[in-house]
Parts: C-alpha cells; structure tokens; sequence
C-alpha cells in the first residue's frame, strides 16, 4: 500500500525557522495526512490532495517564497519492471518542472538510497561542502555495474 499525498510547513519572514521546529511541523503534516487518509474515501482524499497541491504551488511561484521540495520513490518497485529487454541498469527522472527539489529512491540493489538533489548554484554548493553530507554520501558516483566501467 502506498500513501500519496502532500503536506508541507510554512515559515514566516520574521525569522528563520529552527530545524527542530520544521522537523516538528513536517511530522504534525505527515500526522494529518495519514488520520486524513484513513478517514476519507479515496475520492475525498484526492480532491484534499489536489487542493493542498494548488495551494502550495501558488506559494511557490510568489517571488518573496522560497520553497524546497522532496519526494521518496522508497519501495517502488521500478527495478523489477521487464519491458522484453530485461531489467533496467539504471533509473532516474530525467527533468524538474521546478527548483529546490530532492527525490530519494532505493538504490537498486537495495544498499543504500539515491538522493537527486537539485538546489541554485550557491545552495548547491553549500550543499556539496557539508561535512556531515559527506561523511555518508557519495558525491556522483557511477551507476555502471564494476564489470563494465573503465
């Protein structure tokens, strides 16, 4: 079973807010949408989520509105997917309809996940420098099998 849906958190421009107070506002949206979920007919929940969905994309194409994104592809089963020429090596989305997003999914032989991460340059690069990212990622690694990288 798969629960879709979109939740998000919203930050004023008094102040920036703490991690632990977005972690929190996350985890009451996840919260909600689960309770949401488990009442509602899926009619009900889709009409919910399309709303949600028109609400924060207004959000987002406001110029005073930064917005970051994320979505786990976790547990799809996309490496198991034979269209009569065998197993994909690899799977990636190829395009973003927008910025500041991060879509994980599991890596394909279950050791690990992908992050595709893509922020503006000077977030990136903050990103990419953070030593705590570091220490448990790697930064473009090959998705050839061993056997056939050079």
């Amino acid at each position: 079973m798969y629960v879709v849906g979109i939740l998000s958190a919203e930050s004023s421009a008094e102040g920036e807010i703490e991690l632990q107070e977005l972690v929190c506002k996350l985890r009451k949206g996840k919260h909600e949408l689960v309770e949401m979920s488990s009442k509602k007919a899926d009619l009900a929940l889709g009409e919910e989520t399309y709303k949600k969905i028109v609400y924060v994309g207004s959000l987002a194409a406001r110029d005073d509105t930064e917005s970051y994104s994320y979505s786990s592809w976790c547990a799809f089963p996309f490496y198991d997917a034979d269209f009569g020429w065998g197993k994909p090596t690899w799977m990636t989305a190829t395009s973003w309809a927008f910025n500041n997003i991060v879509l994980i999914m599991d890596a394909k032989h279950g050791d690990g996940v992908e992050a595709w991460v893509d922020l503006d340059e000077d977030a990136m690069f903050l990103f990419e420098q953070n030593e705590e990212l570091l220490a448990f990622a790697l930064l473009n690694p090959s998705v050839l099998p061993h056997s056939q990288s050079n």
